[in-house]
């Protein structure tokens, strides 16, 4: 798998001190006065490693790039992400909330959940001319789709359930990413439908495709829950909350100016990676509908319980048993 991107700024803010002396005259002066000054100082904050993937999870921190301290690695999948969790070689992860959490209950990852970031960004869509009006159009259908095993493919398998569908796999080709997915899709008539997500809808609308649009979450009884922010808990504890802090504040500046933010993290896209690629018009359309917010886990643990509750009866096996009140930082 891939990586594509690797962005590793480390900015320098400098606090200068400036302190004058004081001229003192009790006759005229036979010498200039002389100034002294306190030498500027740069405090150097400790990095925070951060591994997430690209997409909506990528945009939900991507206005930290170039912070003093932060260093952020995107990947494609899942593989690199549970690498990650179970290794703890990063102090912050942003990984599905069924990977971090089944890991977690397996004994394999210690990190600890602090966040989820995004929400209901699962989408099904239609070339132009294909029927795409309700979930009962997908029966029996073929799909091209992402993330088997992970949120994409549970929220499609449980909206399939709950409105009494029955989900062929057979009938679907599981792509790693959704990158893959939209390509895939785009390649032929082989598929009549593609399992998606924001920004990757928002770019095919952006080059002129004609697409017809479902909203997988208004098909489910609960919200899907699908990245969170993992914290390891060997980490300083002072900084990720710190980093913590920025993400909030991050959050909130995207959604309340989403021109502004697309044109910022595209332009510090250095080495031409995900947001580049992506593009700033498709960046400020999807980001209305990518859902990207900030739900305190310890917080919300009722109602996060409460979707893992719906999982496990699902498919005990997709998170592995219900969390403990430690699972939450």
């Amino acid at each position: 798998m891939n990586k594509l991107l690797k962005l590793s700024i480390m900015g320098v803010l400098g606090l200068g001190l400036f302190a004058c002396g004081k001229k003192t005259t009790t006759a005229a002066p036979t010498t200039a006065p002389t100034t002294t000054a306190t030498p500027t100082t740069t405090v150097k904050k400790e990095e925070v490693k951060i591994l997430t993937p690209s997409g909506t999870p990528l945009m939900a921190i991507a206005g930290l790039i170039g912070t003093d301290g932060v260093n952020i690695e995107s990947v494609n999948g899942a593989d690199n992400l549970v690498t990650g969790l179970t290794k703890g070689s990063y102090d912050m992860i942003v990984a599905p909330l069924t990977a971090g959490t089944k890991l977690y209950n397996a004994g394999k990852s210690k990190y600890k959940l602090e966040a989820v970031v995004t929400t209901n960004n699962t989408y099904v869509i239609a070339k132009g001319n294909t029927t795409l009006t309700n979930i009962s159009d997908l029966e029996g259908k073929k799909i091209v789709a992402y993330g088997k095993g992970n949120t994409p493919d549970i929220a499609l398998r449980k909206a399939f359930s709950e409105n009494s569908l029955t989900f062929d796999e057979s009938l679907v080709q599981y792509e790693n990413d959704v990158s893959v997915a939209m390509s895939t899709f785009n390649s032929g008539t082989t598929y009549d439908y593609c399992l998606i997500a924001e920004p990757q809808i928002s770019k095919m609308k952006t080059n002129g495709a004609n697409i017809k649009v479902l909203d997988l979450s208004t098909y489910m009884s609960t919200t899907i829950y699908q990245a969170g922010i993992f914290v390891n808990p060997d980490a300083n504890q002072t900084r990720c909350n710190e980093v913590i802090e920025d993400i909030k504040a991050n959050i909130t500046y995207l959604n309340s100016h989403p021109t502004e933010y697309a044109n910022k993290v595209v332009e510090n896209d250095k080495e031409e990676g995900f947001f580049k690629k992506m593009g700033k018009d498709a960046l400020a359309l999807s980001i209305p509908n990518a859902n990207i917010g900030f739900t305190k886990a310890k917080d919300n643990k009722d109602s996060i319980k409460a979707y893992f509750t719906e999982l496990i009866s699902f498919d005990p096996k997709i998170i592995g048993g219900m969390v403990n009140d430690e699972y939450f930082r």
